[in-house]
């Protein structure tokens, strides 16, 4: 659905995304009600693909992120399991990076 520019006299510019079957010279302001007419923008030539998804998705994460239903293990997926941790003494006093 396409975003358009607007421009309330008494409150400033919005945009509002409307169907194209919608769309009207004017809409309604968000904030006051008022006439809004609509402005002259230039056209999104954004054709999707892989960024606008990833963007998508951590928009809708931003308002309903999933719940978390138990302690997540710090891993990511697919990756290899952590190496055992040694007990050799001597390995205590080795440089740390």
């Amino acid at each position: 659905m396409p975003t358009y520019a607007f421009r309330c006299p008494a409150c400033g510019p919005f945009d509002a995304r409307l169907a194209m079957s919608a769309l009207t010279d004017s809409t309604t302001c968000p904030d006051c009600g008022g006439d809004a007419p609509r402005g002259i923008t230039a056209p999104g030539l954004n054709t999707g693909g892989d960024a606008h998804r990833i963007a998508a998705a951590h928009e809708r994460s931003a308002h309903a992120p999933d719940v978390v239903h138990a302690i997540p293990s710090g891993r990511a997926p697919g990756a290899p399991p952590p190496r055992p941790t040694t007990t050799d003494p001597r390995h205590g006093r080795l440089p740390r990076p």
